[in-house]
Formats: structure tokens, C-alpha cells, sequence
């Protein structure tokens, strides 16, 4: 039996107030917020945010697909966060 017209799966949706919290903890949360809608890290690591914890931050909202990295090296958070 073919599948192709059964697929299953799922689909990113786009980060609110809610599901922002479920996913970064507390502190996270308290750094996201300070990130601009476009950034690139170096101009924010230990700026805004300390380096390593800007880090995670953005390996755990890209796994989520909060944010991507653009052709030209610079963050986009994607959402109306």
C-alpha cells in the first residue's frame, strides 16, 4: 500500500508567547528577548548575551525553526516573538 497520500509528520509553527516558554528556559527567554530581529553573533556574543549561552540559545531555536542563518552570516528569528 502506497503512502504518498497518507503522510504523516508535522510542520514548524511559528514561535508565540506561549510555546516560547515551553521551550527556553527562563533565563533563555530573558535573552531572546534582547536579540534584535537580525543580528549577527559576533556583534552580540558577550555583548548581549554571553558567547557560549548565545550558542545554545541559537542551536535551540534553529532546531525549532526560530531562527536561521542567512547566506550572508546573520541571525533572522522568524515569528512575531
Amino acid at each position: 500500500m502506497s503512502t504518498d497520500n497518507n503522510l504523516a509528520g508535522f510542520e514548524l509553527c511559528l514561535p508565540d508567547r506561549s510555546n516560547l516558554e515551553a521551550v527556553f528556559t527562563k533565563k533563555q527567554l530573558e535573552y531572546w528577548n534582547k536579540l534584535p530581529a537580525q543580528f549577527r553573533f559576533e556583534d552580540i556574543a558577550d555583548q548581549l548575551v554571553p558567547r557560549a549561552t548565545l550558542d545554545r540559545l541559537l542551536k535551540r531555536a534553529e532546531s525549532v525553526g526560530w531562527v536561521e542563518q542567512n547566506a550572508d552570516g546573520t541571525w533572522q528569528k522568524k515569528g512575531n516573538q
